[in-house]
């Protein structure tokens, strides 16, 4: 690359008789003043400036990343260019300045303003252990969810795309047994319309369902969507001269959809034969089987 300024280029000849010649070609060129730039890329989408103007505002998607990328093309090598990488929006809005050295030195800087558009989109509704009927998708209003009536409310976390946007919530208060709704309500200030999300709600009485020992695997399925607390006994042992221990106790909670299956395998005492596991003593007694709870039935030898 040629700089601004003087240089100098020598060639050689030499003659057929081995003879040389030596010439200088001397070079000079001003400094370039090319101080500007016709257009930046923002997030792998080109935007064209317009010639005298210094003042840009670019709108992305409202869904798009937070984080934005600009670079530029020189219009000469030479140029120096500040203002340009990956950067943090904050708030959906990032401000810089790009400012365009030439190789004279001019200075040439624009002013850029890259927002998000407005939106009134949920970008994120969940209710803590409860599962949404259809799952949450920003452009469907529509949802049921299953509760029990000993839950008066339910805990909802909600964010939206637009930190300009608000968002009421009504119905979660005092959720009546049997049927019902909450309404999420997002309203922005630069939109007419407000978008409206409608969860509707089914509310029934706690139910507890039991299952003793069959020798034989049993099948629970969810009746609906929810958190659901299980609790395992473990068989007792068979008895014999000295006394017999009882089983274990253990219990947890699993999230299930309504129609998901769980297959429960309830041990035998020792003396019914320890069904599920359950050793034979050295007095050939027997131990109590095990109790637990599996996604796949297994057949037991």
């Amino acid at each position: 690359m040629f700089l601004h300024g003087k240089s100098n280029h020598r060639i050689n000849v030499v003659a057929p008789d081995g003879s040389r010649t030596q010439y200088t070609i001397n070079f000079e060129r001003d400094a370039n003043s090319a101080n500007y730039i016709e257009g930046i890329t923002v997030n792998d989408k080109y935007y064209k400036f317009s010639e005298g103007k210094n003042d840009y505002k670019i709108i992305l998607p409202y869904d798009e990343q937070d984080i934005v990328e600009i670079s530029a093309d020189y219009i000469r090598p030479s140029q120096k260019i500040e203002g340009l990488g990956t950067f943090l929006m904050k708030n959906n809005i990032y401000e810089t300045d790009i400012k365009v050295t030439s190789e004279d030195k001019s200075t040439n800087t624009y002013h850029i303003e890259i927002v998000k558009e407005n939106s009134n989109l949920i970008k994120r509704l969940e209710i803590a252990g409860i599962n949404l009927d259809p799952e949450f998708d920003k452009e469907t209003y529509n949802y049921n969810i299953e509760i029990l009536s000993s839950m008066k409310n339910v805990d909802l976390s909600i964010s939206t795309y637009d930190a300009s946007s608000t968002v009421t919530v009504t119905g979660n208060d005092n959720i009546p047994t049997g049927t019902s709704k909450i309404e999420i309500r997002v309203s922005n200030p630069n939109l007419v319309e407000d978008k409206v999300y409608t969860i509707n709600v089914t509310s029934r009485d706690e139910i507890w369902e039991d299952f003793n020992a069959t020798g034989d695997y049993q099948v629970f399925t969810a009746g609906f969507n929810g958190t659901y607390k299980m609790e395992l006994w473990g068989a007792q042992g068979e008895g014999g001269s000295n006394a017999t221990g009882f089983g274990a106790y253990t219990s947890g909670e699993m999230k299930l959809k309504k129609g998901e299956k769980l297959y429960v395998y309830v041990g035998k005492s020792g003396k019914n034969g320890g069904y599920n596991g359950g050793g034979v003593t050295y007095t050939s007694n027997r131990g109590g089987g095990a109790s637990d709870i599996r996604l796949e039935p297994r057949t037991l030898e």
